[in-house]
């Protein structure tokens, strides 16, 4: 430690670049963690046992191929209604069309962003989606298939319109894009990310939503529940079989339509976040790469200033393995506080992202004891040349040396 004091200035240097190095790896996969945990999270909602079809299909990527969406034929309401009777498999069917993603709702002198997503569902769609009912009540078949001017809203709408209020939201009127409707139910609070945020969320009957703000080429998207997830599989076969029926489809005609499980969106996001992953590491090695020789460096330079040292211990009966572990051990020393130091740091700003993102807090124990081992190994690979020319030192020269 005194050693590492009398450099201060060489020591601090070196141990931030270890530091950087394991930053670069921990901030980056924390980020990636905290990210995925709360993706997962998010699909997670949406229930292993669920897959839907729509009129887009999607793939998911990084750099030139991010992205891509194949836009396909509306789902008119009656090919969804059609499905809906035709679809014989044990579940639960809920059909359900965007209104608008960026309308403003208000009550009173309140309103909210223009970020409030609209959307149209029948009685099923809560419970395909994995919301539920914290104030008020579902839709019911009467709202449902008179088209009713009701709506269920997100709790961030509710603390924003009725918050200063005293009156609740239950049974009050507002405005969803200038037109009345009266709520009949708040969701429970779920957070969200990406994007995904039923907080923000206003859900109209589907028949309300089909004579207020639905046109003639809007499309509508099915959402299957399958009441065994073993069969899950099947299901997806059997759906796939009844929607080329009910959209015409010949033998060598490819699916004009998309079908995708939650479950499986999940596993693509985690696979082309492996990316992202192998990138942090190849900075942080890169970084650690320099920092060890940056560390070699002060440990040669300190063995040359210190020869008269060596020479001393030597003559008083020191071993060459003392004066190898002595070095040896100044050069780990050295690599563990930065890696502290980087691995402290790396958390920090990983958290920060994820905060940014709204994801939750978290820790790559895994990542973070890797590091601590990975600054270990650079101590002794960088300190062994350096400890070792100090113990190789003659005495007799060494004490002649200044």
């Amino acid at each position: 430690m005194s050693s590492i004091r009398s450099n201060m200035l060489r020591s601090v240097l070196t141990m931030l670049i270890i530091a950087f190095g394991i930053m670069a790896i921990v901030g980056t996969l924390t980020a990636v963690e905290a990210l995925k945990g709360s993706l997962n999270e998010s699909f997670s909602s949406l229930g292993a046992n669920t897959f839907n079809i729509r009129n887009r299909a999607s793939t998911m990527g990084f750099g030139k191929s991010r992205n891509k969406t194949v836009v396909y034929r509306t789902i008119t309401f009656s090919e969804a209604r059609s499905f809906e009777q035709e679809y014989k498999y044990p579940s639960r069917i809920s059909i359900t069309t965007m209104c608008t993603g960026n309308a403003i709702l208000k009550f009173e002198e309140e309103k909210t962003n223009p970020n409030i997503v609209v959307t149209g569902g029948n009685e099923n769609y809560l419970a395909n989606t994995g919301l539920k009912i914290n104030l008020g009540r579902n839709f019911n078949p009467n709202e449902l298939n008179s088209g009713a001017d009701v709506c269920i809203i997100g709790s961030e709408i509710a603390e924003k319109l009725f918050t200063k209020s005293r009156l609740g939201p239950i049974s009050n009127t507002i405005s969803v894009a200038d037109k009345k409707f009266r709520v009949v139910g708040v969701l429970l609070k779920a957070g969200g990310s990406m994007g995904f945020n039923p907080d923000r969320w206003c859900i109209i009957p589907l028949t309300t939503a089909r004579t207020e703000f639905v046109s003639e080429n809007s499309s509508f998207s099915l959402n299957v529940a399958v009441d065994d997830i073993q069969k899950i599989d099947d299901a997806v076969e059997e759906a796939k079989g009844v929607m080329r029926n009910i959209r015409h489809l010949r033998v060598e005609d490819e699916n004009n339509f998309q079908i995708s499980r939650s479950d499986v969106f999940a596993q693509t996001l985690d696979d082309q976040l492996v990316y992202l992953r192998i990138f942090a590491i190849l900075v942080g090695v890169i970084t650690l790469l320099g920092a060890s020789i940056g560390l070699m460096n002060i440990m040669l330079v300190s063995v040359t200033e210190r020869t008269h040292e060596i020479g001393i211990r030597k003559a008083l009966g020191a071993k060459s393995d003392s004066i190898l572990q002595q070095f040896l051990i100044e050069a780990i020393a050295i690599c563990q506080f930065g890696g502290l130091f980087g691995i402290f740091l790396g958390v920090l700003a990983g958290n920060i992202i994820s905060f940014i993102f709204k994801s939750q807090f978290t820790v790559p124990w895994g990542w973070v004891i890797g590091s601590y081992f990975i600054c270990l190994m650079v101590g002794i690979l960088a300190g062994y040349f350096p400890a070792r020319k100090a113990a190789a030192l003659d005495p007799i020269e060494s004490l002649r040396y200044e």
